[in-house]
């Protein structure tokens, strides 16, 4: 039997080489992935997004390149690191679009020895983000990674269906584990602490991601009644969870409860960090992201539901989506008749995130690019930007960066199920959107939402523009309130019994609403 030749990969990134070894026959994306560089990988490796481009000018041009690629990207040497099966020794280039792996430092705070300090961690279907806090509740580091398994799904229905077996669910829990690992090691080395100076873990993040932290099957999820293996909060070790945390073994380790299948521990933390059964309040609190989770206070009691929108509100399943780092388009004008964009960071458009497709959309419908039921107007006054260039349709804001007709739909399928889900809610509770106070819009992705576009849009219902508010990651903020105040840990249990979860998608008016809510 022939032994398979080891290869060498050297991967450039960031002004450093890392060398890697590998068989020969296994696929760039595949090597990249486990050695923790998290692609942007919407398709799953299947060569359909386009998304996984690297420099790699010494690789054969694949049928997928032929089709994703433009011919100036391909004869500048670019290639789909899912395509490219490794057979000799190569040099590869990554791309520093805040999309690969290496942990990003975001916040800057003292760190002082004799000082106790924890982690809270938001795992997120899309993105996951890593808080070291102080005994004090100050946060004063931060990192944040597209989540590893994205490799298998980029939303949790198709996580859920890669879970097949207890091998595929072992292969999940150490991808998240192993990542953690890392991204917590290199947090304590950049504040120069160790593990005598760390205390606890907390987790939060829909009930699917904790499911798979604690090496959980989330089939039962997938199929009615979905049942989950567990909702209630969690105390361990970090050891205990998996073997792939090498650091702090010991030190406890809670995980938030869950309200349902579909309604997370990420929503109950929003809810502890926005302290919304204090107030005295009608309110909605939506997490906006890959899963829209949703909360309605309303008088005195708690409903909760979660609308599938998918992940192109943070920029994934977008054909030239991207995370908002440096070089997404994030806002658009037409000034003159021409596209001005504005970008993050002193450089050329590489993408477009989630807010910035929010932004165009409402720029596109306010000047009958446009029409409400999603179509791309091709009247003449257009033709500068709206055309068919390498075989794609769409509004080219760049000569590399396009919004495509698909883009658009999934936009539309996403605010469809936002509204949907909003609507059903003051349903059940008998309760009219006037009768609302207040509007909480949580997630990253609505941190940098303009309100005027979102409602343009139709993802804020306008009853409730001017009583909107954003809050920004209220579930990682929530974890990061009870590293300081461990009676909010019990409080969360609470709010988790306390909030009844609707299933949407059984009520009788969904399918008419969600028709009905398929134009802008």
């Amino acid at each position: 039997m022939l032994r398979k030749m080891t290869q060498i990969i050297n991967v450039k990134f960031n002004n450093s080489i890392t060398q890697l070894k590998a068989e020969s026959g296994m696929f760039l994306a595949d090597i990249l992935l486990s050695a923790d560089f998290a692609l942007p990988f919407d398709c799953s490796g299947k060569g359909l997004c386009g998304k996984c481009k690297v420099y790699a000018p010494d690789c054969k041009v694949s049928d997928a390149d032929r089709r994703l690629l433009s011919q100036k990207q391909i004869d500048d040497g670019i290639r789909l690191a899912c395509a490219v099966k490794v057979e000799d020794d190569i040099t590869v280039e990554l791309f520093n679009e805040g999309e690969y792996i290496k942990a990003k430092q975001m916040k800057d705070n003292a760190v002082e020895k004799g000082v106790s300090y924890s982690f809270a961690v938001d795992i997120g279907t899309t993105t996951v983000a890593v808080y070291l806090v102080n005994e004090n509740g100050v946060v004063c580091r931060t990192a944040s990674r597209k989540n590893a398994q994205a490799r298998y799904g980029a939303d949790v229905i198709s996580r859920i269906a890669f879970c097949k077996d207890e091998k595929s669910v072992e292969i999940m829990q150490n991808t998240i584990a192993f990542q953690l690992n890392s991204m917590m090691c290199e947090i304590l080395e950049n504040a120069r602490l160790d593990e005598k100076d760390m205390d606890k873990v907390v987790f939060v993040g829909n009930t699917t991601m904790l499911h798979l932290l604690m090496g959980k099957s989330p089939l039962s999820m997938g199929i009615s009644p979905y049942k989950p293996e567990f909702l209630e909060k969690i105390e361990c070790t970090l050891g205990d969870i998996s073997k792939c945390f090498e650091v702090m073994k010991s030190s406890r380790a809670f995980v938030l409860p869950s309200v349902s299948a579909f309604v997370g521990a990420d929503i109950v933390s929003a809810v502890l960090a926005v302290d919304l059964k204090s107030k005295n309040e009608n309110a909605l609190l939506i997490d906006l992201g890959t899963n829209a989770e949703i909360v309605l206070f309303y008088n005195g009691k708690m409903l909760s539901a979660s609308a599938s929108a998918g992940p192109a509100f943070e920029g994934a399943n977008i054909r030239c989506g991207m995370c908002a780092g440096e070089g997404a388009i994030r806002n658009i004008e037409i000034i003159n008749g021409k596209i001005e964009c504005e970008i993050i960071g002193d450089c050329n458009a590489k993408g477009i995130c989630g807010s910035g497709l929010i932004n165009a959309v409402s720029v596109f419908l306010k000047t009958g690019i446009l029409s409400s039921n999603g179509k791309i107007s091709e009247d003449e006054e257009f033709s500068d930007f709206v055309f068919e260039k390498d075989g794609v349709f769409g509004v080219w804001l760049t000569d590399e960066v396009v919004i495509t007709a698909e883009d658009i739909h999934n936009i539309l399928l996403a605010k469809s199920a936002v509204s949907v889900a909003i609507k059903l809610l003051l349903k059940y509770a008998n309760a009219e959107m006037e009768s609302i106070d207040k509007l909480y819009i949580a997630g990253a992705f609505g941190a940098s939402l303009d309100i005027n576009n979102a409602t343009t849009v139709g993802i804020i219902p306008k009853t409730l523009k001017f009583k909107t508010q954003a809050v920004g990651n209220a579930a990682g903020m929530g974890a990061v309130k009870s590293i300081s105040n461990e009676k909010l840990l019990d409080i969360s249990q609470q709010i988790a019994v306390e909030c009844e979860s609707i299933n949407l998608s059984a009520d009788k008016d969904f399918e008419e609403l969600f028709l009905n809510e398929l134009k802008f």
